[in-house]
This record gives C-alpha cells, structure tokens and sequence, in this order.
C-alpha cells in the first residue's frame, strides 16, 4: 500500500565535524602567552572579567557574555587585562561549513538562553572529556572518561551545532 506522507530532508547549515579542545578555567590576571595559529575554529567565551584578544592584525578586549571566533590559520592570543582573573571557555573544533564565514571577524554577546546553551554544552564536554595536561590549558588533548555518559559524543556536537546556529542568527 502506498502512503501520501512527504518526507522532509533534514539538511544541515552548520556541521561540525571534530571536537579538538573544550576547557573552562579562571586564569590569572596577568596571563599572556606568544599566540598561536591552527587549521581549525576556535571559539572563545569569557564567563567572568575580560581578556584582551588579538586577531591578525585586530586588537580588542572580550568583555563578560561575550564570544568570538579564530577562523583556521588566522594568528591569535590572549592576555588578562592586569587587574581580574578572567574565567573563559574555548573550543576548538573542525567544522567545514561555508556559514562559519558569518562569524569572521564578529564579537557577539549571549544572551540568556546562549549563555544556558553555553553552560550545557560545557558540562556535557566535561562530563564525556578531560585534559590530557591539566596545568597547560593552551595545548590541551582530550581524553575520554572512562564511563562518559550515553549519547555524550552526540550531545557535544548537537549543542556546539544548535549555539552556532542561534549565533548566526544575531
């Protein structure tokens, strides 16, 4: 017997293809490093203080809800503004989506549900993942938990897909 139902494709905007690094840590106010460049997005949101960010050429501090991204090979660093311990997440991924192009360059603000969104997605990496190097939080390997929670992989990649999307929407 045939059926009238139409099935609808889910196509997807925003792919993300390899979580490389998720971290959330207080660092020290005076923290500075000498930059680096890579092949992949990072993303990188500070919960509390601010940070003084360059991207190439491009200077500009991340204030409390804010985010932005460093697309592949583009050089960039952080430093602590000399007088409050920032707390800051970053992310780093593969993600090969021409839609990423729409976050180049961009500081955004979360709001309410983006910051929640941010939380979850946080606690679900860190429930799956630990560092390798604890005490080297900028060339951090992941390593699974041994007992990580069912359907956690997905729940990364789900919620890391569902925020870029909000974000692009702002």
């Amino acid at each position: 017997m045939k059926d009238d139902f139409i099935r609808q494709d889910l196509s997807a905007v925003l792919e993300v293809d390899k979580l490389i690094t998720l971290f959330y840590m207080e660092l020290p106010k005076d923290f500075c490093y000498d930059g680096e460049r890579h092949d992949f997005w990072e993303m990188v949101y500070i919960d509390k203080g601010e940070m003084l960010c360059v991207a190439d050429q491009n200077r500009f501090t991340l204030k409390s809800g804010e985010v932005t991204f460093h697309r592949p090979n583009e050089f960039h660093n952080l430093s602590g503004n000399r007088e409050v311990p920032p707390n800051v997440a970053i992310l780093t991924f593969e993600c090969h989506s021409p839609a990423m192009r729409r976050f180049e360059g961009k500081i955004l603000r979360l709001n309410a549900e983006e910051r929640a969104l941010m939380a979850t997605l946080l606690e679900e990496g860190l429930s799956c993942f630990r560092p390798a190097d604890p005490q080297n939080p900028l060339l951090q390997r992941l390593e699974e938990l041994p007992d990580p929670p069912f359907g956690g992989r997905q729940m990364i990649k789900n919620l890391l897909e569902l925020l870029l999307i909000r974000l692009s929407r702002h």
